[in-house]
């Protein structure tokens, strides 16, 4: 489906809307949870080491666990595969690598849940798994449309099996 520039504030609000869930579901799970991107129009950036690189969505973690998170709302494309942008994912890898934090690529996936606009949270429609593991292999890289600094862009993107990905429940219980 191709990008349209007049949709990125409406993608904005239901990435807004599915971080806030996510939040309110780890609490549940004694998490605490900040979420960097909350009522921005643009990411937010953090400076590493001279570089700026786009923050997580969300940093969470219990007691001495600390992790970061790319939150989105999404549904696998016809190769059963999940999507995310090539510069995020070196943002992502920058950052995860520089920080010895963990990232993990959290799916709340609409085609389980019943449908794009189904606004109810289950657990069992979340998904994740470190970007560390989903680097390893049997990932492919396409050429694509997305936003980039708000403007429709072409851009590669990296395609992870959705069979790679786990329940999030496994990770709530680490």
């Amino acid at each position: 489906m191709p990008v349209e520039a007049s949709s990125l504030s409406h993608d904005r609000e239901i990435g807004d809307y599915w971080e806030a869930q996510f939040e309110l579901m780890i609490t549940e799970f004694d998490f605490w949870c900040h979420r960097t991107q909350k009522g921005r129009t643009t990411s937010a950036q953090i400076v590493l080491n001279g570089v700026s690189v786009i923050a997580p969505d969300v940093f969470f973690g219990r007691k001495h666990q600390v992790l970061f998170g790319e939150i989105k709302h999404k549904s696998p494309n016809k190769h059963s595969n999940y999507g995310i942008e090539e510069y995020r994912v070196e943002h992502i890898v920058n950052l995860s690598e520089a920080s010895y934090i963990p990232y993990l690529y959290v799916i709340h996936d609409w085609q389980d849940a019943g449908g794009k606009d189904i606004n109810e949270n289950q657990l069992q429609h979340w998904y994740a798994q470190s970007f560390r593991i989903l680097l390893e292999r049997d990932y492919k890289i396409f050429p694509g449309t997305s936003y980039r600094n708000g403007k429709v862009s072409k851009e590669n993107v990296y395609y992870f099996p959705k069979k790679k990905f786990e329940s999030l429940e496994k990770f709530l219980y680490l």
